[in-house]
């Protein structure tokens, strides 16, 4: 009789335990979801926090006049940075996002920063673009090329030069890695 009632308590437990790690696997699958999304929307605000503070820095570096040189400190762990020096934009694009940050393929503003989610749900990405067309000429190490700056554990220190501008062009912005 005792070792019954032992049997019928090892498989009492066995059941509680087998309840609550169901429990808990149902609470994570709703839960888990949510938290990858909320990083994500973090991360992109992040971003185009970041984003703001580079154009001010090249509006200050604009506004103070030839041969005026501004460092500028950024880091990231997700996404590519692109510095478009052919079409005077610069733009940040993170892929493989569980959600879209704002209407697929429909591009909004903050500020001056244009925001667009694209791509399939589940896989999508967004690109965060800053455009100095009419602007500023934007290029990198001197020359009007796209460079692509990928993802680091260590922070990236750009240099941003006033060239001045010649014959109403707009101002020659370089930017130079350092």
């Amino acid at each position: 009789m005792a070792s019954r009632k032992k049997g019928q308590i090892w498989i009492e437990t066995v059941l509680y335990t087998l309840i609550g790690l169901a429990l808990i696997g149902m609470i994570l699958a709703f839960t888990l979801p949510k938290i990858t999304k909320t990083q994500e929307k973090i991360l992109i605000e992040q971003t185009i926090s970041s984003l703001k503070t580079l154009d001010q820095t090249i509006s200050s570096v604009v506004s103070s006049g030839p041969d005026n040189i501004r460092s500028y400190e950024l880091s990231f762990k997700e996404g590519e940075l692109f510095i478009d020096g052919r079409n005077d934009k610069i733009y940040f694009q993170i892929d493989d996002l569980k959600d879209y940050y704002s209407q697929p393929d429909v591009s909004i503003e903050d500020g001056r920063v244009k925001i667009l989610s694209f791509g399939k749900e589940g896989a999508s990405s967004v690109k965060l673009e800053l455009n100095y067309t009419n602007y500023a000429n934007i290029t990198y190490n001197g020359a009007d090329v796209e460079q692509k700056i990928t993802k680091s554990a260590v922070s990236y220190k750009f240099f941003l030069s006033n060239l001045g501008s010649q014959n109403g062009n707009p101002i020659k912005i370089d930017i130079k890695l350092g």
